[in-house]
């Protein structure tokens, strides 16, 4: 029994990796061939993906459609050609024009990626959502300077860190589907955590509204006990004058 078992799980096992392995060889032969529109595929199906995960985590019981199809141009049209000529630029920058092939050379290059091209490819995505919701420059403008900085700051929490596999270990025409990978995991973290904080706070609210209507009840049981005893104390000031009479 135990031995079909363990026959079962390696057979999944091998399943799993021929799949992966047939998945893998055919995207090598896609981007060998059509390597701009590959990595367009590539960043537009994690770019809804990635819409998909974040607009569940904010609560919502219903994708907004427009908003996830936004986020799939963004990806198809922006990042990943944007991506494609970026890497190659960097290495022609490194590579090609400095010479500098050490393994230390993988530190200048995160350093420029984070100083140049986050910048520049979050300021070219907060247009693109614009122009596509049809907003006014000035609204576009607006956004570019209230998101910059903060986007810088939090794309230090995991890119250079991420980077340093990126322009250490992986290929060129492999870098976009890495990064990408890191961004879905990196959604569904800050998802994930996003979520929990909701559900505490829902928890918080809850509590809060059971505790007001707690207090609003024993005010209305206090407030009839007060009516009670005052409408008691009338009819007594009533009979007594009449007791008197007679």
């Amino acid at each position: 029994m135990l031995e079909n078992s363990n026959h079962s799980i390696d057979s999944k096992q091998s399943f799993i990796m021929y799949i992966t392995y047939d998945l893998m060889e055919g995207y090598s032969e896609a981007l060998e061939q059509y390597p701009v529109i590959t990595k367009a595929l590539t960043s537009a199906t994690v770019y809804t993906i990635g819409d998909i995960i974040a607009q569940r985590s904010e609560g919502a019981e219903r994708i907004e459609k427009m908003r996830t199809v936004r986020s799939l141009l963004a990806g198809f049209i922006g990042h990943g050609p944007l991506s494609h000529y970026w890497y190659h630029f960097c290495e022609y920058i490194f590579t090609g024009c400095l010479g500098w092939t050490a393994w230390w050379v993988v530190f200048p290059k995160v350093l420029f990626d984070q100083s140049t091209w986050a910048p520049f490819w979050n300021n070219v995505y907060i247009i693109m959502l614009g122009v596509m919701r049809c907003q006014h420059w000035k609204m576009i403008w607006a956004d570019i300077r209230r998101t910059t900085i903060p986007l810088i700051v939090s794309g230090l929490k995991l890119w250079p860190a991420a980077h340093m596999i990126t322009y250490g270990y992986i290929p060129i025409e492999y870098r976009l589907l890495w990064v990408d990978v890191v961004e879905i995991l990196w959604v569904t973290i800050l998802a994930t955590q996003a979520a929990g904080k909701q559900k505490v706070r829902r928890k918080k609210r809850l509590a809060a509204e059971a505790a007001v209507q707690h207090w609003d009840d024993s005010v209305d049981e206090e407030v009839g006990h007060l009516v009670e005893c005052t409408e008691k104390e009338q009819e007594t000031v009533e009979i007594l004058p009449d007791a008197k009479i007679h």
